[in-house]
């Protein structure tokens, strides 16, 4: 909750510096040069580029780790020769990027199109699934679960990553530039999903073991990928029905946030590097702004958490120390 109102009020703090910007220099660097000099505009610089790179890379991972076993189970029924686990994920990671990156390169009014709609979707499965964990949650399970100052220090940089918005503002203030319906739309886009967190929380905490065979223990062995963990929650329910809206919400969940993050580094990458708004030019900005992630995925394909936590170091420095500076 802490978290959640420090990177709101960050948030209002950006978009005011943002509206007030003059044409083309409405861009996170721009407006750290305008407001704390040139120092704050090559950190802003390279945050930005980290934190993206860094959460698309997560998203990416996360996509590969959902939709790589469901290209293994399409291909054995067309009798294509077994894939390996790591094909698997590699082939789920470069089908999943090169879909999203054609929405991406298309328009950001695609984006826009495409987020609407599954947005509302994922607020319906968001509900079914929840309203189908919370009658098997255990209260002795969130009664026994660790409640040290410790451990909730260490859970601060996943919480930070969840509430960094604020490299989509001038991509919105471009789109719909209305300062009144933003700073509502930055409130009530960060209350909601707090709401939603907490809810998330008290399932998955709820159902989850902390030690075990089907447990956070055993998740932290075998790799933590968002793909295992859906699996724990079918597997303890053992409920097809809550198997289908936990595997249509996890997945639809990774498309509007890869949307979101990439839309955000998109946008920087065209603006800092004057690429034209242009087919070709969009190309250009498509391939600088998913290669790198992709990149990255090839080395550390099982990197979900480790790239959150990256990516939460540079929302830190940009999005809470750069926007109180500003």
């Amino acid at each position: 909750i802490a978290i959640w109102a420090l990177m709101t009020y960050t948030g209002l703090l950006v978009l005011e510096v943002n509206t007030s910007a003059a044409p083309n220099t409405d861009n996170f660097s721009s407006m750290a040069q305008n407001t704390a000099g040139p120092i704050a505009r090559s950190l802003a610089w390279i945050c930005i580029i980290c934190l993206l790179s860094s959460l698309t890379w997560a998203y990416i991972s996360g996509g590969a780790s959902l939709l790589g076993p469901l290209m293994s189970s399409a291909l054995e029924r067309l009798n294509f020769p077994t894939l390996t686990a790591m094909q698997d994920q590699l082939i789920g990671a470069t089908l999943f990027t090169s879909l999203l990156g054609f929405t991406l390169w298309h328009s950001t009014a695609a984006v826009d199109a495409v987020n609407r709609s599954f947005i509302s979707l994922k607020m319906i499965l968001l509900i079914v699934c929840m309203s189908l964990l919370l009658p098997h949650i255990h209260t002795d399970f969130l009664r026994s679960s660790p409640q040290t100052l410790a451990i909730g220090l260490g859970l601060a940089p996943i919480f930070l990553a969840s509430f960094g918005y604020h490299t989509v503002i001038p991509s919105l203030t471009q789109y719909h530039n209305d300062a009144q319906k933003l700073r509502k739309s930055i409130i009530i886009g960060t209350s909601v999903p707090l709401a939603l967190y907490l809810l998330w929380l008290i399932c998955t905490l709820g159902l989850v073991p902390i030690t075990g065979h089907l447990s956070f223990e055993s998740l932290a062995h075998s790799g933590n990928t968002v793909g295992q963990f859906t699996q724990v929650l079918i597997s303890l329910t053992k409920n097809r029905w809550i198997d289908y809206s936990i595997t249509a919400f996890t997945n639809i969940a990774l498309v509007t946030s890869f949307l979101g993050v990439t839309l955000g580094l998109f946008d920087f990458i065209a603006s800092v590097f004057h690429i034209p708004n242009t087919k070709l030019g969009r190309l250009k900005t498509t391939a600088l702004t998913l290669g790198p992630p992709l990149l990255l995925f090839f080395f550390l394909p099982n990197g979900f958490l480790l790239a959150l936590k990256c990516a939460a170091l540079f929302v830190v420095l940009l999005e809470v120390i750069l926007s109180f500076k500003n």
